[in-house]
């Protein structure tokens, strides 16, 4: 009896985070995984291959999936499929977050919506003053953290050597670009 009442007490709660997409979609929805780690979640993370390049280092989380729903076997499956396999693996999770075309809803707008066609000065109205990562906060629920942005882990290895190696000497040479709007 006071075993299972300790354990409803401390239950830690588990959020499963889903993300496809490329590099940039990655890097804009990564604040989310540590803020969620920060307020003491258990984090389940399923991404594709190039979340997997942006991912598989993270030391914020607990369990990783990689799987590519555009994958050969699986490109042809309704959405209704791949709507229930998340059900599946997000049973027994307080929380799923799914954050396919989360920038697309309301950011951004696709070749496929009325919006792409729209004047460039409408959509700057609109978007210009967005940032992806706040709305990537907002879209899972984190309403109290503003301004963070992208966060990438390497290998120990990789970043200490290779990297290192690679940019000492070059130092002058590198150019950092920063995009204002996606």
């Amino acid at each position: 009896m006071e075993n299972d009442i300790r354990m409803r007490v401390f239950k830690q709660k588990k959020v499963y985070l889903i993300r496809y997409g490329a590099y940039g979609d990655h890097i804009h929805m990564s604040p989310v995984i540590s803020a969620f780690k920060r307020r003491g979640w258990h984090v389940k993370m399923e991404y594709n291959l190039k979340g997997a390049q942006i991912h598989s280092h993270n030391p914020f989380i607990d369990e990783h999936i990689l799987f590519d729903p555009h994958a050969q076997g699986y490109a042809n499956k309704p959405i209704s499929w791949l709507r229930n396999l998340q059900k599946e693996r997000g049973a027994g999770y307080d929380k799923i977050v799914d954050f396919s075309y989360s920038l697309e809803h309301g950011l951004i707008a696709a070749e496929n919506e009325d919006a792409y066609y729209f004047p460039k000065a409408w959509k700057n109205k609109k978007w210009a003053y967005v940032n992806f990562y706040d709305w990537e906060m907002e879209w899972a629920g984190i309403l109290d953290e503003k301004g963070r942005s992208g966060e990438i882990y390497f290998p120990r290895d990789e970043h200490l050597f290779l990297v290192k190696k690679y940019v000492e000497p070059r130092e002058k040479d590198f150019i950092i670009l920063w995009c204002l709007r996606g």
